[in-house]
């Protein structure tokens, strides 16, 4: 995957959705793909966008969300596991866990593994 063009990349996959992304981008003052806002992107766009799918129960397209993290998990590119891992997972482990049961269900095994790493990481931080 290519690190500056993950957002667009996922903003392609969900192109039914384009209202979305371009009304959250407005709510957020960020235009349409900027390489350097990558974590913000996913962190204030990308995880409201997947809450929103698991909270309406949007199964099939959810599915497709984790597929694309999925390939995010296991690229090589560190910047791209990092976008991953703290924009987005880290993001969800704070989720209702009516919400967080339903996202797991739908984790490949990188992302699960990440996951688990980023739950540590957070329990850690929280009892220092």
């Amino acid at each position: 995957m290519n690190y500056n063009g993950l957002y667009l990349a996922f903003k392609n996959t969900f192109s039914e959705d384009s209202e979305f992304f371009l009304e959250w981008e407005a709510k957020n003052s960020l235009g349409p793909d900027d390489p350097e806002m990558m974590h913000v992107y996913f962190g204030l766009i990308v995880t409201p966008y997947v809450v929103s799918l698991a909270k309406t129960k949007q199964l099939e397209k959810l599915k497709k969300a984790f597929e694309f993290f999925e390939e995010m998990a296991k690229d090589t590119d560190n910047e791209v596991q990092g976008v991953l891992q703290f924009s987005v997972l880290e993001n969800l482990v704070s989720e209702k866990k009516s919400v967080l049961s339903l996202l797991e269900k739908c984790f490949g095994p990188r992302t699960r593994d990440l996951m688990e790493r980023v739950c540590i990481f957070v329990y850690l931080k929280a009892n220092l």
